[in-house]
Formats: C-alpha cells, sequence, structure tokens
C-alpha cells in the first residue's frame, strides 16, 4: 500500500526525503504554537531506530501530505510476535502527531491516522500513551479496541536521594505516586514524620532463590552481543519473538547504552536476561534530577524470573541508581519484582489491542497474566 487519499489534496503516504523540508516547517509552526519538541516529527526521512530495510522487525514513517505541506504524522514498528500458538507480524502504532494541536482545522487526522495504519496492519497494538484516561486510549476503547494497565514496579535503591528529589518535585508524578505508597507501607503518620522514615528507609535484601534453579549456583554476567535467547515460548498468548537476532536488532552490540545481563548456570546455559539502562536525568517531568535504572526488557525460562530480575536489581544497585523501575505485564513477573523487593505502584503504561488482535487473543484486560509486555516493546527506549 502505499499513498491513501484523504480527502481533497491531502494524502498519507510514506516519509521520503523531498518531505524533509515541508517536516521542519510543519516543527516550527508547532514550536511557534507552543508545543513541547518532543511531540515533534522526525526531521529525517530514515528513521534513527531500526531503520526501514523491509525485514521482519523495521519502522516506517508516514506523513500528511497536500502537495505542499506536511500536516502530521506517525509511525508504524513491525515485528513478529506469538500470537496465540502462531508467529506472525505484528504492528505498533505509535508517535501520532498533527497540526491540530496549533491548528483546529486538522482535528480529523488523529483518527485518519488510525485508520490507515489499521488498513496497512490489522493486527496492530499501542502502548505507553501517559495511561487510559488520556485522549487516545480512550478513542481506541470507543472503537472497541480492548485495553489494560501494564503494571509499575519500581524500588527507591538509594531513599535519602530520592527523598531530596521527592522535596523538589513534590507536584510531579512520581512525587504523587511514591508519597502515597510509602505512607502506606510506614503507616498512616504525619508528613514530617514520614519524611524522617523514608530518609533511614533501607530497600529489602532480594533472596536469591527460585524454584527450578535452587540446587545450581546462578551466575549474572553482561556480555556484548546476544549468542542466545532463553526464549523457550512460554505459555503467553501474546508475546514479541525474543531470538537471537531480533535481540542484536532492537539492543546491537555497538549501542553502548544497554546494559545486557545475561543470568546462567555455573554450566554456562542461559536461565534468562534482562536489558537495562542507567540514566542520570535532569530535570525530567517524572524523575527529576534522580539517577534511574531501568529494566526494559527482560525474559527466563518458566520458573527463574526470580533469578533474573534480582540479577537486574543488584547490578544496578551497584552502580548506585537512584531509583529502579519497571513495567511488567505477567502475573509472575509482576511477582518476582515484588519478590526482589520492588514495590507495585499506579501506572500510567497503558497496552491497547485492536480489534482484530483481541479477537485472536481475547480481551487484554481479562487475560493479563498471558501476555508478556515490557517497555522493550514500545517505541524503544526514549523516554528512560
Amino acid at each position: 500500500m502505499t499513498g491513501v487519499s484523504v480527502g481533497g489534496k491531502l494524502q498519507i503516504v510514506p516519509y521520503m526525503a523531498t518531505h524533509e523540508p515541508a517536516v521542519v516547517r510543519f516543527n516550527r509552526r508547532l514550536s511557534m504554537g507552543g508545543v513541547a519538541p518532543d511531540l515533534f516529527l522526525s526531521e529525517t526521512a530514515v528513521p534513527s531506530w531500526l531503520g526501514a530495510d523491509g525485514g521482519p522487525l523495521f519502522q516506517e514513517q508516514f506523513v500528511a501530505w497536500d502537495g505542499e505541506e506536511v500536516r502530521g504524522g506517525y509511525v508504524l514498528k513491525h515485528q513478529m510476535f506469538r500470537v496465540m500458538k502462531r508467529v506472525e507480524s505484528v504492528g505498533f502504532f505509535h508517535a501520532p502527531v498533527s497540526e491540530a494541536l496549533v491548528d483546529k482545522r486538522w482535528s480529523m487526522l488523529g483518527a485518519t491516522f488510525l485508520r490507515d495504519a489499521l488498513k496497512r496492519q490489522p493486527l496492530l497494538y499501542c502502548l505507553g500513551m501517559g495511561g487510559v484516561e488520556q485522549p487516545l486510549p480512550r478513542i481506541l476503547s470507543a472503537l472497541g479496541w480492548s485495553i489494560t494497565l501494564v503494571p509499575f514496579a519500581f524500588m527507591l535503591a538509594r531513599p535519602a536521594a530520592c527523598l531530596q528529589e521527592l522535596a523538589a518535585i513534590r507536584q510531579r508524578p512520581l512525587a504523587r505516586v511514591i508519597r502515597p505508597l510509602l505512607r502506606n507501607a510506614l503507616g498512616n503518620a504525619s508528613s514530617g514524620w514520614l519524611l524522617r522514615a523514608v530518609a533511614s528507609y533501607r530497600a529489602p535484601a532480594a533472596r536469591w532463590t527460585s524454584r527450578h534453579a535452587s540446587s545450581r549456583r546462578a551466575i549474572a554476567r553482561d556480555f556484548p552481543e546476544w549468542a542466545d535467547s532463553a526464549d523457550d515460548a512460554p505459555a503467553h498468548r501474546f508475546a514479541a519473538v525474543r531470538d537471537r537476532l531480533t535481540l542484536n536488532r532492537l539492543y546491537p552490540p555497538e549501542s553502548v547504552r544497554f546494559l545486557k545481563l545475561r543470568v546462567e548456570t555455573s554450566d554456562g546455559s542461559c536461565l534468562g536476561w534482562a536489558v537495562l539502562l542507567n540514566t542520570q536525568m535532569e530535570n525530567h517531568r517524572h524523575f527529576g534530577n534522580l539517577r534511574v535504572g531501568s529494566i526494559i526488557d527482560a525474559n527466563a525460562r518458566a520458573g527463574t524470573e526470580l533469578l533474573v530480575l534480582q540479577s537486574a536489581v543488584a547490578e544496578l544497585r551497584d552502580r548506585e541508581v537512584d531509583i529502579i523501575v519497571a513495567n511488567f505485564s505477567a502475573d509472575e513477573w509482576q511477582a518476582a519484582a515484588m519478590s526482589a523487593g520492588m514495590m507495585l505502584g499506579p501506572s500510567n503504561f497503558a497496552l491497547a489491542c485492536s480489534k482484530a488482535l483481541t479477537a485472536r487473543i481475547g480481551d487484554v484486560s481479562k487475560l493479563r497474566s498471558y501476555v508478556h509486555v515490557t517497555r522493550g516493546d514500545g517505541d524503544g527506549p526514549i523516554n528512560l
């Protein structure tokens, strides 16, 4: 499928190099209207992440083009997933933006982008979106998509640093999430007592146990390139294929940003792995100036999830992060996160599945334990 007409001269077309000057002008119009740069369209037609080489894992960019100006655009990622017992390509719809942000005449473009993406790939999902109450997930729900929140897990690795930053950013989302949870955990005490308690709080030490590997010593180490992936196709109705080729594309050896942690037995057998980030934030709207350790992706043989998350938590604490965060949809990963010393808090990370995808796997709001989704299944680690 190439260009799709939307009426008049306006078409949804693949983003080409010839559109780049118009995209620059589009971003300038958004900027003049007070729109934040993180909502701008990419000013290069070649995707900065994954590329568009037509393999099983790639991204495409599309723009709304009226013959002279770009009026918006969106990104469509294609990736192989296990859908029930079949392996097939699934689309991830993300980063839709239109000139409606500054000119209401283009308000129809958001729905137009979604219809265009569904024509190109009916098995479609969205992830993140700021929660279920934001405009996009509310539209998706009204259109019959199934939708659920992917739980948020966190640990205050350096409570004193978190306390200092919470005091400075008490109106930010992070503070609104963590303060009530700590109040519940530490008792319904006065605010001053709570702050003193947080300063002396220590996250519980993770216990090194596993029902399947307790008799074998587990070793965690980082590595440059994926050789295997412990992708033994657990009983999930919906999960991305996490094989060696896919992982080397998502988290390439040449990228120094990703910390790849492999957990193995003493004889070298892979039990599981995790991909971590260690990011110093600067006036971040959620995390202020904290050093954030994030577990953006993970996989494990059945029963060894706890070993993987214990290793990930220990590695990030050794690197002196202030807070550790992760999102896991599957029950076994949530249980492992809590056993590794993390807490579960309110989430703004939503998963929505199209009607065609829901017809295949069921309503994700009722079957979350059969879905394995992490931040790695989204638009890359751009926010962490």
